[in-house]
């Protein structure tokens, strides 16, 4: 078996293998023996290609989970569509009223945009409990009364009567020496 590297040379004529003229000089694949040098290369160029190998491989696993995973999604949504098409209904949250039956001893609860009865239970102990009603009380007497001051006049009237609302800095000074100046500024 011939011997080939990868550095070029000058390669033997058919001629001069055979002694016979040359009809057409071409190039073919064949088998070749490695130096050792091009076999440590071709180790350093296996082992990058394997990494490689193992980062696109991990990427895919991931590609084909969320790919699945929309899949199964799309699959979910085709479904329940079906199922509204095919029996004209879905379910959807609707707002239920619990009443007490007592007579029968019994919770109803209504659903409130059709007004259907769609479950009954017995009551429970507590619900049971009939709440007594309590009387009314007439508004008149349900109004807080105002605190009195001594004299039994209203205590807010006695308050107004007593520091009148006063509108500018010159009106709280003249009201100040009128009143025999009670008040005194504080100082800063």
């Amino acid at each position: 078996m011939m011997r080939c590297s990868l550095a070029m040379h000058a390669l033997p004529t058919k001629e001069e293998i055979m002694g016979v003229p040359v009809l057409y000089a071409e190039k073919r694949m064949l088998l070749c023996d490695l130096t050792m040098e091009e076999r440590v290369h071709a180790t350093q160029e296996a082992s990058a290609v394997l990494s490689e190998i193992a980062i696109e491989d991990a990427w895919q696993k991931g590609q084909k989970k969320a790919m699945a995973s929309k899949m199964a999604e799309l699959n979910n949504q085709f479904a329940e569509l079906a199922r509204k098409v095919e029996t004209g209904r879905e379910m959807r949250e609707v707002e239920v009223e619990w009443q007490a039956d007592f007579e029968h001893g019994q919770a109803i609860a209504i659903r409130l945009d059709t007004f259907e009865v769609v479950k009954t239970r017995p009551l429970d102990d507590g619900e049971k409990q009939v709440g007594l009603p309590l009387p009314e009380v007439p508004q008149a007497e349900a109004d807080i009364e105002e605190p009195l001051a001594e004299d039994g006049s209203h205590l807010s009237e006695s308050l107004d009567a007593e520091e009148p609302p006063v509108d500018s800095e010159a009106e709280t000074q003249s009201h100040r020496n009128a009143s025999g100046g009670r008040r005194r500024k504080a100082r800063i």
